[in-house]
């Protein structure tokens, strides 16, 4: 049996940004200024899916996953920026085996998962190729594109009636209320539809009925194609009537940071 190495971790970081104020000056003093991003890479999981066996029905395969090779990669970030979201067009990867050999068709998972306060975010990167077998180690280089925040700003939109077909805007953007469902028992689910540039950069949403009372309200779903989105918002235990205070937390200070990275993936785990 083969021993695999310890995973070897870099740290990528993004010099030549400009750094960013994030408290106005007080008086006769300079502002605060912010550090430029720094984008720590590690490998957090490593998968290798052999063959599987019988015949094309019979779909019998290790851990129920095609064949290939994945490598989960942990990015981390500091406080005030956020990892809002990845443009997997402008991110690339390549996986090597420890004996030089390239993995067939490697690519970058489009979704990856964030912690809810988005300082973290795991993302797979995966190829169809198997590693030789005595393959030591895969390597995985290339770069990850992120859209990263210095913060988060409160957008409020009142008098909104929750009624399918009806339109706000959010900030100078148009967003529609594109369904009212019953959800699933714990109140009715409203799903909002805008661009993606808008309803892509919200956090989450916060509401009052017309009285000032607090609605508790909690994310059901995101998702879209291109350029139209949808985000879903669950308003628990409640029977939508009148008008609603809305207020919308989005990532502000956006900005595209390219972060490069090249690590290596064995049999051992940091932890």
């Amino acid at each position: 049996m083969r021993h695999l190495t310890a995973l070897v971790v870099i740290a990528a970081t993004l010099p030549g940004l400009a750094a960013a104020a994030d408290k106005k000056p007080k008086k006769g003093g300079k502002a605060a200024a912010v550090a430029a991003p720094s984008v720590k890479i590690s490998v957090a999981g490593y998968r290798v899916v052999g063959p599987g066996l019988g015949g094309e029905n019979d779909n019998v395969r290790p851990f129920n996953w095609s064949q290939g090779v994945t490598v989960v990669v942990a990015a981390q970030v500091s406080a005030p920026y956020g990892l809002v979201e990845l443009d997997k067009e402008r991110s690339a990867a390549v996986l090597t085996d420890s004996e030089g050999n390239v993995l067939a068709d490697p690519s970058v998972d489009w979704s990856p998962d964030y912690t809810k306060d988005r300082l973290a975010a795991m993302v797979e990167l995966e190829a169809k190729g198997l590693p030789g077998e005595g393959a030591t180690h895969v390597g995985a280089k290339g770069n990850l594109m992120f859209r990263l925040s210095t913060g988060v700003k409160t957008v409020k939109v009142p008098g909104v009636k929750l009624e399918k077909g009806v339109t706000f805007k959010l900030g100078t953007a148009p967003v529609t209320v594109a369904e009212v469902g019953e959800g699933y028992g714990s109140g009715p689910v409203v799903e909002f539809k805008a661009t993606k540039a808008v309803l892509g950069v919200v956090k989450t949403l916060r509401a009052k009925d017309a009285k000032g009372t607090p609605v508790e309200v909690s994310w059901s779903s995101t998702g879209g194609f291109n350029e139209e989105w949808t985000m879903g918002f669950t308003f628990k235990g409640t029977e939508l009537k009148g008008l609603y205070n809305l207020e919308f937390d989005v990532w502000d200070g956006l900005r595209d940071v390219n972060v490069p990275y090249e690590v290596k993936a064995g049999a051992g785990v940091a932890h």
